[in-house]
């Protein structure tokens, strides 16, 4: 009974012993990439425009992502975003309609910083998206005949680009003030009416390191 004893704790010694170097390994690994990461929050005013006579309103775009820095002036990012509705009314010889366009997006691209050691910091980042875009055309025919709405799904990919100034608030709080430019890609790109949906504006937001 002794003997078994003995033999049940020398394996379990044996088995801490195993355990500890990895754990060990893990917690430093796990260090080791949460060095230079932080998260990204923003809100972003913007303008639409689908080309040619589009007359889309202005629209709210909302985003969050997880940056890592893989150099002294360079970092990689990864996130999502959503933006409000933005609608446009019109009248053509057939009757009137609305369309309202909203917008959810997957992002992902690098971030170079100019003077990352001063207070104050330019950069320019890039990246490429894949967007999942939900489409309502509402028509009226000048009561000839009954009204209808339609809905659509539309998926694709496309690109952002943005620059502006970053303000270290604290060693580990950032002020971002932004001009951003992102366009989603070929909107009905099988029929004759495809068109890009661009955003231009103004984008605020705070970055924190973990």
């Amino acid at each position: 009974m002794a003997s078994k004893l003995l033999r049940e704790k020398t394996a379990l010694a044996a088995s801490l012993s195993l355990m500890f170097p990895v754990m060990s390994f893990a917690q430093n690994n796990m260090q080791t990439f949460s060095q230079g990461l932080s998260g990204a929050a923003s809100l972003a005013f913007v303008a639409n425009d689908a080309g040619g006579d589009s007359d889309l309103d202005a629209s709210l775009r909302f985003s969050g992502s997880l940056e890592k820095q893989v150099a002294p002036n360079l970092s990689v990012f990864v996130g999502l975003s959503q933006t409000t509705d933005t609608e446009e009314t019109g009248e053509d010889n057939t009757g009137e309609y609305t369309l309202t366009i909203s917008s959810s997006d997957l992002f992902a691209g690098a971030r170079l910083t100019f003077n990352p050691e001063d207070d104050f910091q330019f950069y320019g980042k890039g990246g490429f998206l894949y967007y999942y875009s939900e489409l309502e055309l509402e028509e009226s025919f000048f009561g000839l005949k009954e009204a209808g709405k339609v809905e659509e799904v539309e998926e694709g990919t496309g690109y952002l680009l943005g620059g502006g100034l970053s303000f270290k608030l604290n060693p580990k709080l950032q002020l971002d003030a932004e001009v951003t430019y992102l366009v989603r890609q070929e909107y009905f790109e099988d029929s004759n009416r495809s068109f890009d949906l661009e955003e231009i504006g103004a984008l605020v937001g705070l970055r924190m390191k973990f």
